[in-house]
């Protein structure tokens, strides 16, 4: 049985630098949503990731665009499971997320 990518191990990471303000405000979000700030960021970037990629797609080759909007799925709801995140050490667990879009 094939895991889904929210319960998936999770070992890679993205360290940011950013302001103290700025930091603030995606600690204020998460906080408003109900979701830790990893979840909220995975939440928030990779939906626009996936778009960036598919508007790309499109210019550059419209035909395998249409495949590949016919074989894509929405990407899989983010687990915002902190301590599990901490526990594994990791805040991005997309191992295949691409590959499902692009192919």
């Amino acid at each position: 049985m094939e895991q889904s990518e929210a319960s998936k191990p999770r070992k890679a990471r993205i360290d940011l630098r950013m302001s103290a303000e700025q930091k603030d405000l995606l600690e204020k979000a998460a906080e408003i949503t109900g979701q830790s700030l990893t979840g909220f960021l995975l939440s928030t970037c990779l939906p626009a990731a996936i778009a960036v990629i598919r508007e790309y797609q499109n210019a550059v080759d419209p035909e395998q665009a249409e495949h590949n909007d016919s074989q894509t799925q929405s990407p899989e709801p983010v687990a915002d499971d902190t301590a599990a995140v901490d526990e594994q050490d990791s805040t991005a667990p997309q191992d295949c997320l691409l590959d499902r879009i692009l192919f």
